[in-house]
């Protein structure tokens, strides 16, 4: 069947990198610095409407890339131990935070606002109010989230694996069932019930998840159609929203916990992803986009130290607001960049140089 010809086109599995998951992987990252610049120093001269807009490539659309990226592991072993990967880079940089905490507080009198609780509490990721630095703490509340949907997410797969025993369209119906499934649930949970154990944000994540597995191989080869899912998913989302009585400009109240209207919302960025993946396939692997993709996890742990700088400064720019947007979204992103480089040659360091030293002298 020809390219245009069908809704989702199966995309052949590459040996090398996916360049169209990198590029989308640093598009959320920049996505992600974007909002909590409108958020945090944003809150008071930009307009609501800009602020809800920008959540439409949110945390969300992480989790899905997520689960894309998940449908190249076919080790459950190897995604559950990822997870120890990301938390050894979490300790990492909890140590640059604290550090960078205590030297606000020496050079700059800055309160550093870490007690013993704060201290032991950020290293399960929960927030310490108070801080000199408060958008690191405040962004890091969907890290106890990945943490539970990814094994839920790979334990589903690995049962829908077994269940289709290699048969790849058996696959693609056990992965669409347990979407069903917690999909399901996560109505349920709308409706006032409870399930043990599954909170309705993690449901809410993990059909995100799913769904990038469900997709992981597919795009949508044309515009038009791309055009036309947006549009009866925008409608939908109005619809529903009129329905429940949400007002669509308040994104972030439909967002914490996440309502039917945020899913609807949300799944917009996802039928863009997949128009384009057909069309970032050509970028370099050196393009600045992939580079920020394949350190996108150090760019979310990063950007509360610029946000919370800005939050700072941002009051001694006196600009229109759209003039004053995008320089505070340039020095955001500035500031960001100057921290992921350092805490990446401190995973240099941790990582590679010091047991290679240590290797040597054994």
């Amino acid at each position: 069947m020809t390219e245009g010809g069908s809704l989702l086109t199966e995309q052949p599995a590459a040996g090398l990198r996916d360049q169209s998951l990198d590029s989308l992987r640093g598009l959320a990252a920049l996505s992600i610095i974007f909002i909590h610049t409108v958020f945090w120093s944003g809150e008071t001269y930009v307009p609501q409407a800009v602020r809800s807009l920008s959540l439409v490539l949110d945390v969300p659309f992480f989790f899905f890339l997520s689960g894309w990226g998940a449908g190249y592991v076919r080790s459950l072993k190897k995604s559950l131990m990822s997870l120890a990967g990301i938390y050894l880079k979490y300790l990492v940089f909890w140590c640059l935070y604290v550090a960078l905490l205590f030297s606000l507080w020496a050079v700059r009198g800055w309160d550093s606002g870490m007690s013993l609780f704060n201290l032991l509490g950020n290293l399960w990721f929960r927030i310490g109010a108070g801080t000199a630095l408060p958008v690191v703490m405040g962004s890091i509340w969907f890290l106890p989230v990945y943490f539970t949907v990814l094994p839920l997410g790979s334990l589903l797969l690995w049962l829908a694996r077994r269940a289709s025993k290699g048969d790849g369209r058996r696959l693609l119906v056990w992965t669409g069932a347990f979407l069903a499934l917690v999909l399901a649930g996560l109505v349920y949970t709308w409706a006032g019930g409870r399930i043990p154990l599954l909170s309705q944000t993690t449901l809410f994540y993990l059909v995100f998840y799913l769904l990038g597995l469900l997709c992981w191989r597919t795009k949508i080869p044309c515009l038009s159609w791309t055009a036309g899912l947006i549009a009866l998913d925008l409608g939908a989302m109005v619809l529903l929203a009129r329905r429940l009585g949400s007002d669509i400009f308040q994104m972030q109240d439909l967002k914490f916990p996440p309502a039917p209207v945020y899913l609807l919302f949300s799944l917009m960025t996802v039928i863009g992803a997949l128009w384009l993946r057909g069309r970032l396939t050509g970028l370099s692997p050196s393009s600045p986009l992939c580079r920020i993709g394949r350190a996108a996890l150090l760019f979310y742990f990063c950007q509360g130290i610029g946000a919370s700088l800005l939050q700072r400064l941002a009051p001694r720019i006196h600009l229109a607001w759209y003039c004053k947007l995008p320089l505070a979204y340039c020095i955001n992103l500035s500031i960001t960049l100057v921290f992921v480089c350092l805490l990446s040659g401190a995973y240099r360091l941790v990582f590679r140089t010091l047991p290679a030293a240590i290797r040597r002298r054994s």
